[in-house]
């Protein structure tokens, strides 16, 4: 089978692009021809053809015929399709926020015949659309050949690994921060934003004990067989266990979903106390029982093979329909990235007014002394 792989984005580590390298690697192993269509291209792209796999950097990369399309996104959806006319087409829904509209499934009858989600979220968001498509309940895929444990962890854990995303909210930050030095935890930060981010991540999983995370980082903590803790910018719920995982796993790894949230580094503090060294090997089987990326890629096939060939109405203008979504992304993505920025400057101006407020306290408290008025004289 030719499958072509799109996606707008194929250059910096992230959630679409790292599922995008990881199907196709299995798609490859069990024997068909993909090709990685990227609008944007860069280091990931580098990764994905040292690998053996084909990334195509523009439409003239692409082969001349494919059997189906996997779209990661709605624009490069309705570029393919314009692309290969009447080939079968789904679309993997990488999130269900309202604020962008990226990743929903394109609303234009005959483009995308099944809508691919790995959560249960997601699925609920998918069944709203007025376009009604197939919907395929997966979950996320991990390569277990590459995120497998290299040692064991701790009895007592040492080392904590904290990866909050792209665009992580300062107080949260701060709040594992000052938990993990409150329970004795070394905490090294990684991130396409953060102190250092990496193209090997399976390396730092296994030198810690803890990797605190959301989405599919926490899964591939458990596959290294490290203990999983799930916080990030919407906050979470803790520890991954046997009990918590089928809850955990619905959301995706990512939002809170009891009742006593954690919001202050105390309460997060208490939470980490909870370790246990034997969660490092529940959640290494229930990686490898739920969350291998082979059995992902043939859930896949067995998609592709039943899709229905596209059938999208004449005329229709798929190619101006790509451009306005790439350039809503571009604004939404601009938008993101001043607002966090924004958010990092109302931080810093909320702890300099601080520091301010403590200085000028002190400044009149000296004034109030005795030593001074006599400095000052009569």
């Amino acid at each position: 089978m030719q499958i072509v792989l799109g996606t707008l984005e194929f250059g910096a580590i992230g959630g679409a692009a790292t599922y995008a390298l990881t199907v196709a690697g299995e798609l490859q192993l069990l024997g068909h021809q993909v090709t990685i269509f990227a609008g944007e291209t860069g280091e990931l792209a580098e990764v994905a053809e040292e690998r053996g796999i084909r990334v195509a950097a523009g439409e003239s990369a692409l082969p001349d015929a494919c059997d189906v399309v996997y779209a990661q996104d709605r624009a490069t959806a309705y570029l393919m399709m314009d692309r290969y006319p009447g080939r079968p087409q789904a679309l993997c829904m990488h999130s269900g926020s309202s604020e962008f509209d990226r990743w929903n499934p394109p609303q234009l009858p005959g483009v995308v015949s099944a809508v691919v989600v790995m959560h249960d979220r997601l699925a609920h968001r998918a069944e709203a659309f007025a376009r009604r498509q197939e919907i395929v309940r997966l979950r996320q895929p991990v390569d277990l050949a590459r995120f497998t444990p290299r040692t064991a962890i701790g009895e007592t854990p040492r080392r904590v690994l904290l990866l909050l995303g792209t665009y992580p909210l300062a107080d949260r930050r701060d709040a594992i921060l000052r938990a993990c030095e409150e329970v004795g935890l070394e905490c090294i930060e990684r991130g396409r934003f953060g102190p250092q981010h990496t193209l090997s991540p399976e390396q730092d999983i296994n030198e810690v004990d803890i990797v605190i995370g959301t989405g599919r980082s926490i899964v591939e903590a458990m596959a290294c067989s490290r203990a999983a803790f799930v916080y990030g910018h919407m906050g979470g719920d803790g520890w991954v266990t046997a009990d918590s995982y089928r809850a955990l796993e619905a959301v995706n790894f990512a939002y809170a979903t009891a009742d006593d949230l954690m919001v202050t580094p105390e309460m997060i503090g208490d939470r980490l106390r909870g370790y246990r060294q034997s969660m490092g090997s529940v959640n290494m089987d229930l990686s490898r029982m739920h969350h291998g990326a082979a059995r992902h890629a043939e859930e896949l096939v067995a998609l592709f093979e039943r899709l229905e060939p596209g059938a999208h109405a004449d005329g229709s203008p798929l190619r101006e329909f790509a451009r306005m979504s790439r350039v809503q992304w571009q604004t939404e993505s601009r938008a993101l990235g001043l607002a966090n920025e924004a958010r990092v400057l109302a931080s810093r101006a909320q702890a300099a007014e601080t520091r301010a407020d403590a200085a000028e306290k002190h400044l009149e408290a000296l004034r109030r002394a005795p030593w001074y008025r006599r400095l000052r004289g009569p």
